[in-house]
């Protein structure tokens, strides 16, 4: 025989030594099914078919001899070797509690088995903000099962893999995270103040800020007015640069007529005809120019005056609530 199989051969005996003081006290059917399916149970571990086997002891622990510290034993044992030592962890557990109420000497074996385990197992830790902490009715779940305060107080052992947990607490908004346990690890995992519930969260996990107005060079709001009053400044700038330059044009083209127009007296007077009716047009272009840029002049001072009755009297404050705390942002 192998080591492999001399191991398992010792463990169906253990299996069945754990498991008899239960049997024998189980009458009736129930005690011969109970006997069938822990001889099954022993010919698949043997076999190292560990799968198998624990449906079979499940049912005896839980169905046919329920609250027995030999058929327990014995799950928790099945457990271990088909690779879920979590589950076995647990077995062990009810199986140390069930040995007290009974005064079973199986439980320093017990005891002895879980405390193995448990150094093997991942354990999360939970270090809540002082804030958190405080809250009246504060919930704590890991994989939806709620967690007491003093399970809450100490590194949780749980089972390797990912899990989820939760924190609430009445007008607090819900914080939720995923937690990656490897086997043997000792994660920590930080839980900020919860929020106040108010806008959707934001990417750090708490309330978003209300976004701030647009804002000029002087930290004013821009409202309607306020574009209104630029639009017409920039619309005096241009007009009245569009108006001096043509007024220039003008009076260049009317100083040089004379000349442009030759010194033949049948030519020069059709030419200098034909010269002041486009001067005389340029020069109503340019009134009009500079009628329009004096009224772009005139209505900025009254846009302005109604840019700041609508500019708020103090400075603006934004509060946001973040996972790390509160963040205020003061604007004058």
């Amino acid at each position: 025989m192998t080591a492999r199989g001399s191991w398992l051969a010792g463990l169906s005996v253990a299996l069945l030594l754990a498991g008899a003081p239960a049997l024998a006290q189980t009458e009736g059917p129930a005690r011969v099914q109970a006997e069938a399916l822990f001889a099954e149970a022993d010919r698949l571990m043997v076999a190292g078919q560990f799968a198998e086997a624990c449906p079979k002891l499940e049912r005896v622990a839980r169905e046919l001899t329920p609250g027995k510290v030999g058929a327990t034993l014995a799950l928790a044992e099945c457990y271990e070797g088909s690779g879920r030592p979590f589950d076995a962890w647990t077995e062990y557990g009810i199986a140390v509690q069930l040995a007290i109420a009974a005064s079973d000497d199986r439980r320093g074996p017990a005891e002895g088995k879980r405390a193995t385990l448990e150094k093997t197992l991942p354990h999360i830790g939970l270090r809540l903000a002082r804030e958190t902490a405080a809250l009246p009715g504060l919930s704590v779940a890991l994989d939806g099962a709620g967690l007491s305060p003093s399970a809450i107080a100490q590194p949780l052992v749980c089972a390797p893999g990912v899990h989820r947990l939760r924190v609430e607490a009445p007008g607090r908004r819900t914080w939720e995270t995923s937690v990656e346990a490897p086997m043997g690890a000792n994660v920590l995992v930080d839980v900020p103040p919860l929020a106040l519930p108010g806008p959707a969260p934001g990417p750090g996990g708490g309330a978003a800020a209300a976004p701030l107005s647009p804002r000029d060079a002087r930290g004013t709001p821009v409202t309607a007015s306020h574009l209104l009053s630029n639009v017409d400044l920039g619309a005096f700038v241009a007009t009245a640069v569009v108006a001096s330059a043509l007024s220039l044009h003008t009076l260049s083209r009317a100083s040089d007529a004379a000349s442009t127009c030759g010194d033949k007296p049948s030519d020069r007077e059709g030419c200098l005809q034909s010269e002041v009716a486009q001067i005389d047009g340029e020069s109503r272009a340019v009134t009009a120019l500079w009628i329009g840029a004096g009224a772009f002049a005139a209505a900025w001072p009254v846009l302005r005056f109604v840019v700041e009755k609508e500019a708020p009297a103090g400075p603006e404050v934004s509060l946001a609530v973040m996972p790390g705390g509160a963040h205020l942002d003061l604007r004058f």
